[in-house]
């Protein structure tokens, strides 16, 4: 008997916010971008099929997937890739441009106009350490050749992708 694949949980637009590494204003238009609604929690099930996934994942890869605990699995930009391989953001970039991915290096999951790339980390860490991620990695499933996603409309992202600082909680008195 075939197990039956666990629900997947709703993001919140916070949570969203914090994955793609913008603000509030910018993850309306992204989430506009991507043909998704702008107001409310979101399956990360829909998410993945906006950034080229399968929408149902293997239990193990899940998690890798979503945000997850303190937000070790938010997308990454080309400096956070170049920290973690050891190269420099405008290699890291340069590479994208020329499309020189031949060394298995991960490509971006989200490219914004040629500008902005965003990477997924289990793909970055498959690349620096594969004998620990390389079998989880190779585990996402990918749309591939199927049936793409709606067409988004243009995007250009105007601000940073760097990850937003923590809310602060208030003090009661």
């Amino acid at each position: 008997m075939e197990k039956k694949p666990t629900p997947v949980p709703m993001a919140t637009n916070d949570e969203i916010a914090r994955y793609f590494g913008v603000a509030d204003d910018l993850r309306r238009a992204l989430m506009t971008a991507l043909g998704l609604p702008r107001r409310r929690r979101t399956a990360w099930s829909e998410i993945w099929v906006r950034l080229g996934l399968e929408p149902v994942q293997p239990d193990e890869v899940r998690e890798h997937l979503m945000l997850g605990p303190q937000n070790r699995n938010a997308l990454w930009d080309a400096a956070r890739v170049a920290e973690e391989t050891g190269k420099v953001a405008d290699t890291v970039n340069g590479r994208c441009r020329r499309n020189g991915f031949a060394d298995g290096f991960p490509r971006p999951i989200l490219d914004f106009s040629g500008k902005t790339r965003l990477w997924l980390p289990l793909d970055v860490r498959a690349y620096v350490e594969p004998t620990i991620y390389g079998d989880l990695a190779a585990k996402v499933r990918r749309r591939g050749g199927k049936e793409k996603p709606p067409a988004a409309a243009p995007f250009a992202l105007h601000g940073t992708l760097q990850p937003l600082p923590p809310k602060e909680s208030a003090v009661s008195s």
